[in-house]
C-alpha cells in the first residue's frame, strides 16, 4: 500500500522502480483528478507536474486516477493526514496498520460485510 499525501512524481518512479502496479490513484481532490485524466494541460508550473505524473501513469500498464469524494474513501483520507503529520512517506507491505481497520472497515460496501 503506497499513500501519498501530495501527487509526487518522484514517489511514483520509486513504486515503480520497485515493481510494484499499477497504481490506481484516487483522490477526493476534483480538480487535480481531471488535470491528471486530462490531454491538455494548463500552462502554470502545475502543467510541468502533472505531465510527469500522466507520463509515469502510461508506464505502468493498468494505472489510473479517479475521483472519490472524502466519505467513500475515508481511509485514504486518515492515511494522508497521518502521513502529513508524521512527516514522510510510508509503504506497507502485507500488513495493514491496525489504526487503520477501522476506517477501510467503513469504507467497505454492505455487500462486503
Amino acid at each position: 500500500m503506497l499513500c501519498l499525501a501530495r501527487l509526487d512524481p518522484v514517489l511514483l518512479q520509486e513504486f515503480m522502480d520497485a515493481g510494484l502496479g499499477p497504481v490506481l490513484i484516487e483522490s477526493d481532490a476534483y480538480n487535480v483528478v481531471n488535470l491528471v485524466n486530462n490531454k491538455t494541460l494548463p500552462y502554470a508550473d502545475i502543467g510541468v507536474i502533472v505531465k510527469d505524473v500522466q507520463n509515469l501513469l502510461l508506464s505502468i500498464p493498468g494505472s489510473s486516477v479517479c475521483f472519490v469524494p472524502r466519505s467513500c474513501n475515508c481511509a485514504v483520507h486518515r492515511l494522508a493526514k497521518w502521513s502529513v503529520a508524521n512527516n514522510g512517506t510510508f509503504l506497507w507491505q502485507g500488513e495493514t496498520p491496525r489504526w487503520l481497520l477501522s476506517s477501510i472497515e467503513a469504507d467497505l460496501p454492505l455487500s462486503a460485510l
